[in-house]
């Protein structure tokens, strides 16, 4: 009810939008890789993590790290 009522989304969609900004802030620090980043946010696998990446973002997880790598190059900084 509460997710309903003031979020306007359910529970489960809620979670998978919080894990994939996690997941952006994580490559964004460049530690980890792509399975090791599913694995930590509890993905089933790399593939369903690279899926709903690009469900959501419109990009995938590969195309996401090379844009920041550009920007970094150009202005010193990641943007977001």
């Amino acid at each position: 009810m509460f997710f309903q009522r003031h979020l306007q989304i359910p529970p489960g969609e809620y979670i998978r939008r919080l894990k994939l900004e996690e997941s952006k802030k994580l490559i964004r620090e460049g530690r980890d890789n792509f399975t090791q980043i599913a694995k930590r946010l509890q993905y089933s696998t790399v593939h369903h993590f690279s899926r709903q990446f690009k469900e959501y973002y419109g990009i995938t997880p590969t195309q996401y790290a090379k844009s920041i790598h550009f920007t970094e190059g150009r202005q010193g900084r990641p943007q977001d």
